[in-house]
């Protein structure tokens, strides 16, 4: 009988493989390390240059879009028509126009005593002072838009201008230095409804700071507070379609 002999194998314990990492590639993730801020600075840069951009190019499609609306608001010239168009160039002296004509002013209508006229004390006038001499003007005959603009000479050189909207009720008075009585016009309406002036081929708001005559003082009053004050007055009562609805014959029939 044969005797064998069995020689069991314990397991060796194996030693962890370690990895050393070369050298070459610990230099390069310390370089990557102090490029890193230089890296974020760059691209941080590079966004914010792509966002200007951007932001410029919104201002200037938002101005070209202006400007088309302003240009779109232009004087047309014509008589009744929108303004579509026509001349932009002026639109820094109006607000856009909803409509536009050629009135002239009421130039040296006459100048009446006031022991001439039957209006009654509560009348609205527009008073003004030019060299000594009183004058007021019965703002119901001015509601006509033909006789919105009352033109005055005065003198040597001294033109006056009365203007007044009766759609905002809004008056301005005018003076330039000159020989003849200005030439201003009514030239239309703006979207607010207000009066639009045409003086020597250019239109302008009736409150437009823009336009080349000087602001005269006036007073809003009554006639008969005025007449107190001015007993030498002289009264315009301008040639227009409107009715004067303070006479006192329209009173007396009244009753």
């Amino acid at each position: 009988m044969v005797n064998r002999t069995i020689q069991v194998l314990r397991p060796r314990c194996r030693r962890p493989l370690t990895y050393t990492a070369p050298c070459s590639i610990d230099k390069m993730s310390k370089r990557s390390s102090e490029f890193a801020p230089i890296l974020t600075f760059v691209v941080i840069l590079s966004v914010g240059l792509v966002l200007g951009r951007v932001a410029l190019g919104l201002l200037s499609s938002q101005d070209h879009a202006s400007d088309a609306r302003s240009n779109a608001g232009g004087d047309t010239g014509g008589n009744t028509g929108g303004n579509t168009g026509g001349n932009t160039g002026q639109n820094r002296f109006h607000k856009p126009l909803k409509m536009t004509v050629d009135h002239a002013g009421v130039e040296q209508p006459p100048l009446q005593r006031s022991d001439a006229v039957d209006l009654i004390d509560s009348t609205p006038v527009v008073g003004i002072e030019v060299e000594d001499r009183a004058i007021a003007f019965v703002l119901e005959k001015m509601r006509d838009p033909k006789a919105h603009v009352v033109n005055l000479h005065f003198g040597q050189q001294t033109s006056v201008s009365v203007s007044y909207c009766s759609l905002v009720d809004c008056v301005r008075v005018l003076k330039d230095d000159s020989e003849s009585p200005i030439p201003l016009h009514v030239g239309g309406l703006d979207i607010d409804n207000q009066m639009v002036f045409l003086l020597n081929g250019k239109r302008y708001g009736q409150m437009s700071a823009a336009l080349p005559l000087e602001d005269y003082p006036y007073a809003r009053t009554t006639w008969g507070a005025w007449k107190q004050q001015h007993p030498k007055t002289r009264i315009c009562i301008p040639p227009s379609r409107a009715s004067i609805e303070h006479l006192k014959r329209s009173t007396d029939s009244a009753t």
